[in-house]
């Protein structure tokens, strides 16, 4: 039974093949090549390999609609003209790969398809290919170079230099536009290249929608990193912890830039954002140490909690009317921000948001913006901030909003301010004065300091320490 069971499965060609016995090297045709090398070629079912003195080639191909099977020493491999997808985990762990040639035709680099192929070292990935999924080359240690396809001479794709003269615009480039021809691929999964260590450049097509979670991060030696226009979505982490990353230009056509997305990249020193970008999301640009000077567009509405934390060096931040939200913490530690003047569509100063700037000597309100809020501890330690005017729209301001604002002389609150949060002023040792307006409704436990404080009949508490 078992034997006309496996003759049928055979006939109909249904099951992966079943890997049958090769001839040895001693009985195969041999051919003798110029100067006499010695060639052989082995070919089963399961196998197809030139053989050389150099080792063997691996034609990874379609036996009865199934791949063959890959030997885990393989060290060079081709992938067949008839394969369309390299399937999940194909050459996983394949730690002796060390040259792959991809086909024209492939179309699909599945889940941790080269996870693992430690001394695999250039990759070339062909137009045709419209997915590289998750953690396909994901610690891929030695791999030094990969090539996705972004246009070729002649077909209408130019330089980046060409495309954003002068900083990123289209600037004329609408004609050009029309005669591109984008590749295929379209997304780079999750963690798709993780891990590679030594990866120095990458070109990201304009194909390319969207940059998963993790896709290059912990590319700890990538250094030129250019995104065509057309992508729209760089996702959570996605080039965290890039040390080496120096520059980059985020092209128009990106909608939002991901939780994390560039997280310490701590050599990145020139960042430029272009028109089209709605959204820099929670520590986008976290610890980028190297950071001097930011100009965000006015179409960001948000920035997100620590967008721009512990950025040590960051000097210089342009905002535009657009903007309305500066989330917890946005600019916390940024120890040598100077100054900040914040738009008028602004609607609230989150927690935290300038906290321990410790070099912002200004902070400047519009007259007729529409801040309602300036949250708990927004000022907190910015020991050389010496005066503050809060503007008539703001309604509250909270906990501990000036504290330890040691340089912080005078505080002129106009009319429309209802509450003062906890603690606002504690520790503002050299506070002269703080005029208060009659739409006070209450004081929550303010210390003040020395000096003269206006205290209007109607605030129900107010506590005065020194």
């Amino acid at each position: 039974m078992k034997l006309i069971a496996s003759r049928l499965t055979d006939a109909l060609g249904l099951g992966p093949p079943v890997a049958s016995r090769s001839r040895s090297r001693d009985d195969s045709p041999a051919i003798n090549g110029v100067g006499g090398r010695r060639r052989s070629i082995i070919s089963n079912d399961n196998y197809d390999c030139d053989i050389d003195d150099d080792g063997a080639i691996f034609v990874y191909r379609l036996v009865r609609g199934y791949p063959n099977i890959v030997p885990k020493n393989v060290r060079r491999v081709r992938v067949d003209h008839s394969v369309r997808v390299i399937g999940e985990r194909a050459f996983y762990d394949c730690r002796k790969l060390i040259h792959l040639e991809l086909n024209e035709g492939l179309e699909e680099i599945r889940d941790r398809a080269f996870r693992n192929c430690e001394l695999l070292k250039v990759v070339k990935v062909p137009r045709s290919v419209k997915l590289i999924d998750d953690s396909a080359f994901r610690d891929c240690v030695s791999l030094v170079e990969v090539e996705l396809w972004c246009g070729e001479e002649g077909d209408g794709v130019g330089n980046d230099d060409d495309e954003r003269e002068g900083g990123g615009g289209k600037g004329g480039m609408e004609d050009d536009e029309k005669k591109k021809v984008k590749g295929n691929l379209v997304q780079i999964g999750w963690g798709a290249f993780r891990n590679c260590y030594m990866l120095r450049a990458v070109r990201i097509p304009a194909s390319v929608i969207e940059i998963c979670h993790e896709a290059f991060r912990d590319c700890k030696s990538l250094s030129n990193l250019i995104i065509h226009d057309g992508v729209q979505i760089i996702r959570k982490d996605a080039f965290r912890d890039c040390h080496s990353l120096t520059s980059i230009i985020i092209p128009p056509t990106v909608r939002e830039i991901g939780v994390s997305a560039f997280h310490d990249c701590r050599m990145l020193s020139n960042l430029i954002l272009n028109d089209g970008l709605e959204m820099i999301d929670d520590m986008a640009f976290a610890e980028c140490k190297s950071i001097i000077h930011v100009i965000v567009p006015p179409t960001v509405k948000s920035l997100g909690v620590e967008s721009f934390s512990y950025c040590e060096n960051l000097s210089e931040v342009v905002l535009y009317d657009g903007l309305e939200s500066i989330g917890d913490g946005a600019f916390l530690e940024c120890i040598s921000l100077s100054g900040i003047d914040v738009p008028k569509t602004v609607r609230s100063i989150d927690r935290m948001a300038f906290g321990k700037c410790a070099k912002l000597e200004r902070a400047t309100f519009h007259d007729d913006g529409l801040l309602a809020e300036i949250a708990d501890y927004a000022f907190r330690g910015c020991s050389s901030l010496s005066e503050m005017k809060v503007p008539k729209s703001v309604r509250s301001i909270g906990y501990e909003v000036f504290r330890d604002c040691t340089s912080l002389e005078r505080v002129d609150i106009m009319e429309g301010l209802e509450r003062i949060g906890f603690n606002a002023f504690w520790d503002c040792g050299s506070l002269m004065f703080v005029m208060l307006p009659r739409s006070i409704v209450a004081i929550v436990g303010a210390r003040l300091g020395e000096g003269q404080v206006a205290i209007p009949s109607s605030i129900p508490t107010f506590v005065f320490n020194r």
